[in-house]
């Protein structure tokens, strides 16, 4: 391991958000001619789509927000927030209070998804718009984020028909998140009580956290479906959990939480060759994801903050040693030297599959945030 310099990497990181990524995005990416943000952006911020991804228009809602409240006050960025809410209230809101899954530039064509992603559309857009009443008190946004949740828990429990999703309770959790920090605690209860359902879909004979349950609560470890693990997505819901623990100060989760991030850090963590794999089995059985070999920038994002964050709550030195492992291997495989912003995935047998810095799920959110809150930790 590398020498534990907090002070250094806290300045490397903070030159890297304000000095390459957040110019990169607010260059690239605004657009002024129909509102909204263009988010498929090549390696120079050249643009090749420009359809509109809901998960993405609202993260960036989120993100320009969130950097005027948690890091560096600037008008422009709350500015460049509304910019985003205005054209999505307008374009993609839906009859019923919900927001649509994706639009075209000018917002004339709205699309749905059948395989229930408009869900997470509805939890960013409820977490962009608790960040915006958080940065402007303006209660417009407050009320637009309660009819946001409203819409993702009606959505979330229609499509939990045959299996419970962990994917439900890991972003309701985050959304509670900054609901608590926008709201002054008042989702306290909620949240917690979300933290105790995630618990339920840790295995008991394997000791994973799976992404699937039955609906009565039972493990499915006879089907593919039912074994799925998404270790990035595990250690991202135990960053959530930390997050709520140093909310609410109450440590009841914490070691809970301790236990499964390490765990299914390692669970997820490539020894050979360093780096995360997404997509795994809990039986070590064959996955059925033909890209379940890939390494990607937002498991990535989401196991450094994860582990500062268990350093910074248990002095447990794992963690320490587990956060310089992710940030040397991201910074030296994810980390474009030549471009701002970071590429999406790392290269696969030393050879680079994508250059892109942004697509229909990568945008100005996951490295940002991640940039932002080991900076808040590496503070503290």
């Amino acid at each position: 391991m590398t020498e534990w310099n907090p002070d250094e990497l806290r300045a490397r990181y903070a030159a890297e958000l304000y000095d390459r990524i957040v110019p990169f995005w607010v260059d690239h990416s605004i657009d002024r001619e129909c509102g909204g943000y263009l988010h498929c952006l090549d390696r120079d911020g050249g643009v090749y789509d420009t359809f509109k991804d809901m998960w993405m228009e609202w993260r960036e809602v989120y993100m320009f927000a969130a950097l005027n409240n948690r890091g560096r006050t600037n008008p422009e960025w709350v500015d460049l927030s509304r910019h985003g809410y205005d054209f999505l209230l307008a374009k993609g809101r839906l009859e019923d209070g919900s927001y649509c899954t994706r639009l075209n530039r000018d917002g004339s064509e709205r699309m749905l998804a059948a395989d229930g992603t408009e869900v997470f559309t509805n939890g960013f857009a409820a977490m962009a718009c608790a960040e915006l009443f958080r940065a402007t008190g303006d209660e417009r946004y407050r009320d637009e984020a309660m009819s946001c949740w409203a819409a993702y828990r009606r959505l979330a429990e229609a499509h939990e028909t045959k299996y419970r999703q962990l994917a439900h309770r890991v972003i309701g959790l985050n959304v509670m998140n900054v609901f608590n920090a926008a709201f002054d605690g008042a989702f306290t209860e909620v949240a917690d009580s979300l933290a105790r359902e995630m618990r339920r879909f840790v295995e008991p004979d394997t000791g994973l956290m799976l992404e699937r349950v039955r609906s009565d609560w039972s493990f499915d470890l006879g089907s593919q479906y039912g074994r799925f693990v998404n270790s990035g997505h595990t250690v991202e819901a135990m960053n959530f959990l930390f997050g709520h623990i140093m909310q609410s100060g109450d440590g009841g989760h914490l070691a809970f939480a301790r236990d499964i991030a390490l765990r299914m850090f390692d669970f997820g963590w490539d020894a050979d060759f360093g780096g995360g794999f997404v997509y795994r089995d809990a039986c070590g059985l064959p996955v059925d994801k033909t890209d379940w070999m890939l390494k990607t920038w937002w498991a990535n994002c989401e196991a450094a903050t994860a582990m500062l964050r268990g350093w910074r709550l248990t002095g447990d030195r794992r963690f320490l040693e587990r956060f310089m492992l992710v940030d040397a291997y991201g910074w030296a495989n994810f980390r474009d030297p030549e471009f701002p912003e970071w590429f999406a995935y790392a290269p696969v047998e030393g050879r680079r599959i994508h250059t892109y810095k942004g697509n229909v799920r990568k945008g100005f959110f996951h490295l940002p945030r991640r940039l932002m809150e080991c900076c808040e930790a590496l503070k503290a």
